[in-house]
């Protein structure tokens, strides 16, 4: 009994199920998985860290350090003798005789504390903080363009598949219809009505249709495969998509798109925010050309023990404060040809923004009118299925009466698959094309 429940268990676990799959839910699932849009977020986490670090590098610092030096022997200097004449009379000159005074013993032991802080720079330290902060800006809007690309992707894969569901099911239709036909034909080439040439062209039409089915089937594994590349799932995984239940409607003309892509879009402002990042190195090399300011003190204590407790000879503490002025007078140059190389990269920034909104704009124009053409070629393939159907419909009345004959019914059918196949194609590039519109336009909905 036991190896029975064992092997229901491994077929239970080998066995896939299709699992229920919104649009919402993708881009969620995308979102949270996918590689190049985790970097994004990352990169402005770094870009965070890095303004932390200018914002510090503003404020006063404070080091310690600790140090160990042994001698050859102690410093002595040597004292020649000295007679020092008598204070009072009678008294007697005092003689010191020559000899040695010690200055430093042979282990020295000593500990530092240091403080910096910077009053003035020529406002280098603020400009670099504030370029900082507009990284974190940059990163921000550049995570923001990431993130529709990536939802874009997943809106477009997801089109693809619930296409390539579609055409399954008009090839799964076209089959059945055409086996219900098959029927038919088979009855009235018994019954001696038709000639057995009809029959074969009947099944030569089915096997086709067939081999379609097939093809159809491949292709919806693999845009199913597409998607769950996206989502960072098993490449065989399985999917129900559910169909959205409105399709969008464009209710702006090309201006008001245009116009919201300029101002929405975080690639234009990105751009933007390094012109002013541009303006802002420009501020730090006219920074050399002011003197700088600082404060610094030290604090010492030696000895010749480890806990630098003195060492019998010198005052073992010792401290300091200092007032440190700092100014460049002559560079050959640097400070000047470092400007000049910072306008010229603001020149080209200023220069990418232009190509940048030209590049938005080209980008809306092309969106906006696929938008255009595919709603207006949805319109005319409604139409078309709707006539198909009539006219298989017809046809198939008419071939029982014997009024048309099996390649009509053929025909039709293949007029029919052909209309749904173009109404669906032409449904799901107007999706991808409203999708790619709004995506160029900077909003992820």
């Amino acid at each position: 009994m036991r190896w029975v429940v064992c092997l229901l268990y491994l077929i239970l676990a080998t066995t896939s199920f299709a699992q229920q799959l919104t649009l919402k839910r993708a881009i969620e699932i995308a979102l949270k998985k996918n590689p190049n849009y985790k970097t994004a977020v990352l990169s402005v986490k770094s870009a965070q860290e890095s303004e932390r670090i200018a914002f510090a590098n503003k404020l006063f610092t404070i080091d310690f350090s600790y140090s160990y030096t042994r001698l050859n022997e102690e410093q002595k200097v040597k004292t020649e003798e000295v007679t020092i004449p008598p204070f009072l009379p009678g008294q007697s000159p005092l003689t010191i005789d020559p000899g040695d005074i010690i200055i430093s013993r042979q282990n020295v032991y000593q500990y530092k504390f240091t403080f910096f802080q910077p009053l003035f720079t020529g406002g280098k330290l603020s400009m670099a903080h504030e370029i900082a902060r507009l990284g974190v800006d940059v990163e921000s809007l550049i995570e923001k363009e990431t993130r529709l690309d990536l939802i874009f992707e997943v809106k477009k894969s997801y089109y693809n598949a619930l296409k390539a569901k579609k055409f399954l099911e008009v090839a799964n239709e076209t089959v059945k219809l055409l086996e219900a036909h098959y029927r038919d034909a088979y009855e009235f080439f018994k019954q001696g009505i038709t000639p057995r040439v009809d029959l074969l062209r009947t099944e030569v039409a089915l096997s086709q249709a067939r081999q379609r089915l097939t093809d159809a089937e491949a292709n919806y594994k693999i845009a199913l495969s597409a998607l769950a590349i996206l989502l960072k799932d098993r490449i065989d995984a399985d999917y129900e998509l559910k169909e959205a239940k409105n399709m969008p409607v464009l209710s702006l003309s090309f201006e008001d798109c245009l116009k919201l892509a300029l101002d929405k879009r975080p690639v234009v402002e990105a751009v933007a925010k390094k012109v002013d990042i541009a303006e802002k190195y420009v501020r730090i090399e006219k920074a050399d050309y002011f003197p700088h300011l600082a404060l610094a003190g030290e604090y010492t204590k030696h000895g010749d023990t480890p806990d630098c407790d003195g060492d019998g000879l010198t005052d073992p503490e010792r401290w300091s404060i200092t007032l440190q002025l700092k100014w460049n007078l002559f560079s050959w140059g640097k400070t000047k040809h470092g400007v000049k190389k910072a306008e010229i990269e603001k020149l080209k920034a200023l220069l990418q923004l232009e190509a940048v909104k030209d590049k938005v704009a080209l980008e809306v124009r092309e969106a906006y009118l696929k938008v255009m053409s595919a709603k207006q070629r949805l319109e005319v393939a409604r139409r078309e299925v709707q006539h198909a159907k009539e006219n298989y419909r017809d046809t198939r009345e008419r071939y029982k009466e014997q009024i048309d004959t099996s390649t009509d019914v053929i025909d039709a059918q293949v007029y029919l698959t052909r209309a749904e196949n173009s109404y669906y194609n032409a449904l799901y590039d107007y999706n991808i094309a409203y999708a790619k519109l709004m995506r160029v336009m900077g909003y992820a909905e």
